[in-house]
């Protein structure tokens, strides 16, 4: 099996999750070393360990990510803009920001729209005050709750968002993301946002068919089985 990437250009595109909700301190610190090792994009946890993770992750290549609104994205737009600017206060770097698709489902496209801009400028804004430079979003919308033509139109309402990424589900959802998810995303922003795949994504075919249609990156809570097959892979070929 060959793909024509080296193993660290395979992790540089892998965030790799630890959001289970029964993650402990210790499963971070070991998360932190694996990313290290493995030279993952990003290692994704949740907020309440961006302060353990950030001491062990300094100076390394991974970058801190954090979720916003997770898993259901129903908080008020002042919560989660209090989130984020704790986030990113604790040392995140990249912030994963569930979208309220109550708000999208009930037709109220302009006032989804307004908190994502105002969601996405509070990030700008606290990134300012950080030695870390800009902060990379990825709105998450959760394609197992919406139709195709929602997914093209939710892309389309996006794309003026500000956002860097636009991101396929949760993990937490009614299913995981597909790769269909990904290539009508794909064809609605084009070049101008990047996407990021996640949901049930485990093994290192289910990556190289999501990179395929167009994803810039892959979430995942399986990374490090994932590039040990890549490893196992290159040596048998």
């Amino acid at each position: 099996m060959s793909y024509h990437l080296s193993i660290e250009e395979l992790g540089k595109v892998i965030d790799y999750s630890l959001l289970r909700p029964d993650a402990t301190e210790e499963m971070i610190i070991k998360g932190c070393e694996e990313a290290k090792s493995w030279h993952f994009a990003a290692l994704c946890i949740h907020p309440c360990w961006l302060s353990v993770a950030r001491e062990r992750l300094l100076g390394s290549d991974v970058k801190l990510c954090t979720v916003i609104g997770f898993p259901l994205g129903a908080n008020t737009r002042n919560v989660k803009i209090a989130e984020v600017k704790n986030a990113i206060s604790l040392g995140a770097e990249e912030l994963d920001i569930v979208a309220n698709m109550g708000l999208f489902k009930s037709g109220k496209e302009k006032e989804f729209l307004e908190e994502i801009k105002s969601l996405v400028e509070a990030s700008k804004m606290q990134s300012l005050t950080s030695s870390r430079g800009g902060i990379i979003t990825k709105i998450i919308i959760e394609c197992g709750y919406l139709t195709q033509q929602e997914i093209r139109r939710i892309a389309s309402l996006l794309l003026g968002s500000g956002a860097d990424f636009l991101k396929t589900s949760t993990g937490f959802g009614p299913r995981g993301t597909t790769v269909e998810d990904v290539r009508i995303i794909r064809e609605v922003v084009g070049a101008t946002m990047r996407i990021k795949a996640a949901g049930g994504i485990r093994n290192l075919g289910d990556v190289m068919s999501f990179l395929t249609a167009g994803a810039d990156r892959i979430g995942t809570s399986s990374a490090v089985g994932i590039m040990e097959e890549y490893k196992r892979s290159i040596k048998s070929s």
